[in-house]
């Protein structure tokens, strides 16, 4: 996969509601976004992670978020939208610039480390700007058998500002500024991703493992253009 860009939720969706959301949001949402700004979407649903679901829409570049056709579609709200903005809670989102990507495809599970605080400040690494990987262990995880795809990514304020400007909703949702995305084909792969990426922050800086959030994601439906 070459695209640069992704916009990536993670809300909590009530257990009672969550039926009738998933199937709004894959016969209505998703399809339209899929195929015009995006060219892939997935949902999923927590394994264990601080959030009950997320979202990740993938596009070639992050400026694609800022196509003249998407925007005027962000600014447009039906008051059936609003209620569904309603079935959210705790939503973070990250419109994302990706910054490096070793290996391509979509593992079963997603687990992801994400840093709702500065990474660099709690890392004490001046270079991370200049190290593609983020100052994460990239090359470690990689070499693990049933971890295909590593990714990381980190959130663009300016585009989220520019697209904020025309949204009717989630002025409030918060943004971390970086993530990991570890792409594995079994829980026990994600986890033992996971365990590395933890004891890496615990040896380089306790303050880069409280900045840390981590948590393993399912994959429930995927759609391409």
């Amino acid at each position: 996969m070459s695209q640069t860009g992704a916009l990536i939720y993670w809300f909590d969706i009530s257990p009672s509601i969550v039926d009738q959301w998933l199937d709004w949001y894959l016969r209505d949402h998703m399809p339209s976004r899929v195929g015009t700004t995006f060219t892939t979407g997935r949902c999923f649903e927590a394994i264990d992670g601080a959030a009950s679901h997320m979202v990740l829409f993938e596009t070639h570049t992050p400026e694609a978020l800022l196509a003249p056709d998407y925007l005027k579609l962000l600014g447009t709200v039906s008051d059936e939208d609003r209620k569904r903005r309603g079935w959210y809670a705790n939503t973070v989102r990250m419109t994302a610039r990706v910054r490096t990507r070793v290996r391509a495809g979509m593992g079963s599970v997603l687990a992801v480390t994400r840093f709702d605080s500065a990474f660099e400040s709690a890392t004490g690494n001046d270079n991370t700007a200049h190290d593609t990987s983020g100052g994460l262990p990239v090359q470690a995880i990689a070499a693990l058998a049933g971890v295909g795809s590593i990714w990381v990514a980190d959130h663009d304020a300016q585009i989220r500002a520019r697209m904020d400007a025309v949204r009717v909703t989630g002025h409030q949702d918060r943004s971390p500024q970086r993530a990991l995305f570890i792409e594995a084909a079994r829980e026990t792969d994600a986890l033992q991703a996971q365990a590395i990426v933890a004891g890496h922050l615990r040896a380089h800086s306790p303050r880069a493992a409280n900045a840390a959030s981590m948590g393993c994601y399912r994959l429930l439906y995927a759609m391409t253009a």
